[in-house]
């Protein structure tokens, strides 16, 4: 069994994936994700119907109030109308000849003048007559003049009723005798009913009077560009919610970090915030970005949890699909270790796009493929691309090293790919693959592998099961759930693989999910005192990192001037493979608490290079 396995711990076994806790916020979330689309929609919606309604014609109503007391004025009968009585009345205002009559008496052509709609009110004895038209005057006009032409109709209708009767009367009176007391009484009963008949007849009842006449109305009905627009914009606001939550169950993209953590069936050990710039500059030399410190020294705790108390010495870092931040984790991740003190080898093990050579703008021709194929050895391939000071931290970080040595200087060495090649399986999947690594982690306190998508190409599967820990990375917004379960199952068919967790990527504030960004935001603040110390660390940095001692001092914040460091020889300047010049590291009096075992001499590596 190599050191490799023999330093790996052994997994615990995989707990199959949680279905996901339902909460409130789970059902805001696709609106707050959304929130612009459902914007958009609803401006448009009440934009678009503002525009199209103010264009339409101006239509203005008046209404007349008639209160109907007997819906037959002809009968004896003589009581407060039932409902169905009120719509026959309503029928009868809009008869052809009342109609006739009105346009008559308007002289306009029938229809030209507008519409004219009877509603008989709910619960009472009046009925509405409302006109519709374009010219304020003539609708009020209209009303009026549909309500006496209905009037007069009635009053017509009583008087010819009460003439008709009278005729009547006096034809019977014509056949009774005038003499005998009979015939005299019946003929006084005759004649009072015609003179009643005359009278009713010239003082004709409708059975309905005016309680509200028609007015010359001031403003249009119709239409109503504000209030329209209001209405079209709220149905637009409903609508784009209903498709923000379509649009949300379509989308199989992980954006909440208890869905990774539901899917991957592994602990979520580090967030990343999304930063403008996740891989800052200055003056040419490479930062963590201030909003990373934090989250990257938790995750070297985390990782030292998950290692069950056994020496942790190796890392893959990888994950399901490209562009997902692998490599920057494993950059941020090489600072955490070297910040604390710790000596730390990166080997780039996507040997079909590789990509730590540009992280670190590090320019060599003898990387991992030559090792390999034991073209070169591998303290040939080695590069040192960071050396931290007594009091470095990358620029963005507290004064006190980790470690608790202030004299500890942690150092991030680098084998480069070398060179690029179609079928990397068979050197990944090497003996010299497994030595190579035996050999580094006897060397070196941590080494971590950058490695090609799991899902995109099958080289790195091999190496899965030869190190101590398997870190995936997950990019919030790009990482799908197929993806995440076809890695999670991949996972599974690795005996020996430790899956330490799982790091989140790229947490925007839309994404916002249980806490995880606000904790995240809330460890950078925690550790930021001011922004004047930061960036004179940073400078002293570079001055470090260039071999520039007296520089550095110089350049130094003044909590940080405790001595001034001593000027490395000017042999130790020199770079080797084109990497920039670096200071020496200082020997460790005893060995490190990580295992790693003190510099040999006779070693193929040598830690200061």
């Amino acid at each position: 069994m190599s050191q490799a396995e023999d330093l790996s711990p052994q997994a615990p076994q995989r707990a199959d994936p949680q279905p996901e806790p339902l909460d409130l916020g789970a059902y805001l979330r696709p609106i707050r994700r959304w929130k612009w689309v459902i914007l958009l929609i609803a401006i448009v919606a009440a934009g678009g119907t503002y525009a199209l309604t103010s264009r339409e014609a101006k239509v203005y109503k008046s209404s007349a109030l008639v209160y109907i007391s007997n819906s037959d004025p002809s009968s004896p009968a003589y009581g407060p109308p039932t409902a169905q009585q009120l719509q026959d009345v309503a029928t009868l205002f809009t008869s052809r000849a009342i109609t006739n009559t009105v346009y008559s008496t308007l002289k306009l052509p029938v229809g030209f003048a507008g519409s004219v709609v009877v509603t008989p009110e709910s619960g009472s004895s009046f009925v509405s007559v409302t006109a519709s038209g374009s010219s304020p005057p003539l609708v009020a006009k209209l009303a009026n003049a549909y309500v006496a032409a209905f009037l007069a109709s009635q009053a017509h209708t009583v008087t010819v009723a009460e003439g008709i009767a009278a005729a009547g009367a006096k034809a019977t009176l014509a056949t009774i005798p005038a003499k005998g007391t009979a015939n005299l009484l019946q003929r006084q009963t005759l004649l009072g009913d015609i003179a009643a008949d005359e009278a009713a007849a010239r003082t004709a009842s409708p059975g309905a009077s005016v309680d509200e006449p028609a007015y010359t109305p001031t403003t249009p009905s119709s239409p109503q560009p504000k209030k329209d627009a209001i209405f079209a914009g709220l149905i637009g606001l409903l609508l784009g919610v209903g498709l923000a939550f379509i649009l949300d169950l379509a989308d199989r993209r992980l954006v909440r970090v208890s869905s990774v953590q539901s899917i991957y069936g592994r602990s979520v050990v580090a967030v990343l915030p999304h930063v403008a710039n996740p891989a800052p500059r200055d003056h040419g030399t490479f930062l963590t970005p201030p909003e990373f410190v934090e989250v990257m020294r938790s995750l070297r705790v985390n990782l030292r949890l998950t290692s069950n108390g056994r020496p942790l010495k190796s890392v893959i870092v990888t994950s399901a699909l490209p562009s997902e931040g692998k490599s920057t984790c494993v950059r941020d991740l090489a600072f955490a270790y070297a910040d604390a003190g710790e000596r730390v080898l990166l080997i780039d093990c996507d040997l079909r796009r590789p990509s730590l050579a540009s992280v670190f703008a590090v320019k060599s021709e003898i990387g991992l493929v030559q090792v390999l194929r034991r073209e070169a050895s591998p303290a040939q391939a080695v590069v040192t691309v960071f050396r931290a000071g007594p009091s470095s931290s990358n620029g963005n970080g507290s004064q006190i090293l980790a470690s608790g040595d202030p004299r500890a200087r942690g150092s991030i060495s680098l084998i480069t790919h070398g060179e690029r090649v179609e079928s990397p399986a068979a050197l990944l999947s090497s003996k010299e693959m497994t030595e190579l690594l035996t050999i580094a982690t006897t060397q070196f306190d941590m080494v971590i592998l950058d490695t090609s998508p799991i899902l995109t190409v099958s080289d790195a599967v091999p190496l899965l099961d030869q190190v101590s820990a398997v870190l995936f990375v997950a990019r919030l917004g790009m990482t799908t759930r197929e993806a995440a379960e076809r890695l999670t199952d991949l996972g599974q068919r690795v005996p020996n693989m430790n899956l330490a967790g799982v790091v989140v990527n790229d947490m925007r504030d839309s994404y916002v999910d249980e806490g995880y960004s606000s904790y995240s935001r809330y460890g950078y603040s925690y550790t930021q005192p001011d922004a004047e110390p930061a960036a004179a660390s940073a400078t002293a940095y570079e001055a470090v990192a260039n071999g520039d001692a007296e520089i550095a001092y110089e350049k130094a914040a003044p909590h940080e001037k405790a001595a001034p460091p001593a000027a490395p020889p000017a042999k130790d300047r020199a770079p080797r493979n084109g990497a920039k010049p670096h200071t020496p590291a200082v020997a460790k009096e005893s060995e490190r608490s990580s295992g790693s075992k003190p510099y040999d001499p006779a070693s193929p590596y040598d830690p200061a290079v």
